[in-house]
């Protein structure tokens, strides 16, 4: 069968724009990749090991705190290949540090950028932080409730260890609009927490006049939320960290 001159030049046509497609996705993929869905989302902070930088987020996240002021990009979020994070130092000077996009790396890889500026704070390794340009896990960080506040908004905290059932259900209620960080005892065995683990409190609720908190566990590991009774967590608590006069946002 002989090609009409018509029909070849539709093949080559054809040809020549699956050539210019697969060129542009090549050229999708090396300008990087997304950097949020939209928005940053605490769905995007699941972590092993160390858990207080993420869930230190994730909180800000929950109370309506703008993370994405702290990162700056050019072009369209969806596909980025270098981005700046900024944190801050205990002055609450600020701290930038531009990442670029690995080729290995994942969408929604935000956060990634932050956790590269910490690994490189100036006083990440005097603060416990770090250790040969790793973030040490909870069990071997010097990190508090407090650590992730000041360094991801530059604002004044405050760590309480004195707690009682009373002070949290107070203190929980206020969740929605300013963030509240919770670390663990260093203890082998409790009843709903994991030894030195930090949590974000999401929200509390009352239940049957029983007051319950919901808990962000960003474990990869374990369930990202879990709701306890409220006057149960106490006795396996060691600090509650917020920010100063419980500002809200």
């Amino acid at each position: 069968m002989v090609l009409s001159f018509i029909d070849l030049l539709k093949g080559l046509l054809l040809s020549a724009s699956l050539i210019t497609a697969t060129e542009a996705n090549e050229q999708k993929r090396d300008s990087g990749r997304q950097f949020w869905n939209e928005n940053p989302s605490c769905d995007d902070l699941r972590v092993t090991g160390s858990t207080w930088l993420h869930v230190t987020a994730c909180a800000l996240l929950n109370s309506g705190y703008d993370v994405k002021k702290n990162y700056h990009f050019q072009g369209d979020y969806k596909a980025v290949s270098v981005a700046e994070a900024t944190v801050y130092k205990k002055d609450r000077s600020e701290y930038s540090l531009s990442t670029v996009w690995p080729d290995s790396g994942n969408d929604n890889w935000w956060f990634e950028s932050t956790r590269n500026a910490i690994a490189t704070h100036p006083e990440a390794v005097d603060e416990g932080w770090v250790k040969d340009g790793v973030i040490q896990t909870d069990n071997h960080t010097n990190a508090d409730a407090t650590s992730g506040l000041w360094a991801l908004t530059g604002l004044d905290t405050e760590l309480e260890v004195e707690l009682d059932d009373d002070k949290l259900e107070e203190w929980f209620d206020k969740a929605t609009k300013t963030p509240i960080i919770l670390k663990a005892k260093d203890l082998p065995e409790m009843e709903h927490l994991t030894r030195n683990h930090f949590y974000a409190v999401k929200d509390q609720v009352k239940d049957k006049g029983i007051k319950k908190v919901t808990l962000y566990d960003l474990d990869k590991e374990k369930g990202h939320t879990m709701r306890i009774i409220t006057r149960r967590l106490d006795p396996s608590l060691a600090q509650v960290g917020h920010l100063k006069d419980w500002k809200e946002f």
